[in-house]
């Protein structure tokens, strides 16, 4: 006999969350996927959601090398490197210290010295604002 969920509880989801991410590893293995991963599910007593984060072998979001960096800059017209490089801002100075692509809107993290908080820059504000910097242009720190 089949078992039957009549209400999703902490336990219902605990059980279903193993059965899904089995069989999302079958299909991560079949389509040759770098990842594919059941995330958060919410739930109420009759319904459920969940999130799913999948990735390919080739993914260029996720930077672990200098040549992916330079790839990321050159796609979008900024020095070729890109982390390190410093600029001013309403009179602040601010080191580019990440780039998460995952953020379309925003993917520039930019540490500013004064107060040591990071802050987000879209790829035109960064390109904007490494032209007008009053350091020699795209100053490296090492």
């Amino acid at each position: 006999m089949q078992p039957t969920i009549k209400q999703f509880g902490r336990e219902e989801i605990a059980v279903l969350r193993t059965e899904m991410q089995s069989a999302l590893d079958n299909i991560k293995t079949k389509y040759g996927l770098s990842e594919l991963i059941l995330g958060n599910i919410t739930f109420t007593s009759n319904s459920l959601t969940a999130k799913m984060k999948a990735r390919t072998q080739n993914s260029p979001d996720i930077f672990s090398s200098d040549d992916e960096f330079k790839f990321f800059s050159l796609q979008h017209g900024l020095p070729d490197k890109l982390i390190g490089c410093q600029f001013k801002s309403e009179g602040l100075n601010y080191t580019i210290i990440r780039i998460e692509t995952r953020n379309s809107k925003y993917p520039v993290i930019a540490q500013c010295k004064e107060t040591r908080k990071s802050y987000k820059f879209s790829v035109p504000r960064i390109k904007d604002l490494l032209e007008k910097t009053e350091f020699t242009p795209y100053t490296i720190i090492k």
